[in-house]
């Protein structure tokens, strides 16, 4: 049992691992669009 459960826990740990880590990367990809959205803003004007 206690194989079983540790090999659940790796299975929901990477899981979880990959899901933050894309979040992270939608999260860091918006922030440069913006920044970069901001800085063509600025030239506009």
């Amino acid at each position: 049992m206690i194989a079983g459960s540790d090999t659940g826990n790796g299975r929901a740990s990477s899981l979880t691992d990959r899901l933050s880590s894309s979040f992270s990367r939608a999260i860091s990809a918006r922030r440069v669009g913006s920044a970069s959205a901001a800085k063509v803003r600025s030239r506009g004007c």
